[in-house]
């Protein structure tokens, strides 16, 4: 199960929150010799702002942070770039 709420400010701006996989969902062996996570819980934040006409840009944040923009100079037309980089810890480890 996944919650998430969306909250918009204002009508260019919006902000959102995720929690995925509530409950940590497992699976068993067939065998019966136990089980296995599938799926982490993870929690992410992120927002988007779209100052019109020009496009969105947009960020969120899990265990790495993403961020992307659109143009659209046409409405069939839109010219997309986005980054990511991992949010690892002082020893290199990622959270």
């Amino acid at each position: 199960m996944d919650l998430g709420v969306v909250f918009r400010p204002m009508e260019s701006l919006r902000i959102g929150a995720v929690a995925q996989d509530v409950f940590d969902t497992e699976v068993s062996y067939s065998d019966g010799e136990g089980t296995a996570m599938a799926y982490p819980r993870t929690t992410r934040i992120g927002a988007a702002f779209t100052p019109k006409p020009w496009g969105t840009i947009a960020v969120d944040v899990d265990d790495r942070l993403h961020v992307g923009a659109e143009y659209r100079p046409l409405e069939a037309l839109a010219l997309r770039a986005g980054a990511q980089d991992d949010l690892g810890g002082p020893d290199g480890t990622t959270y």
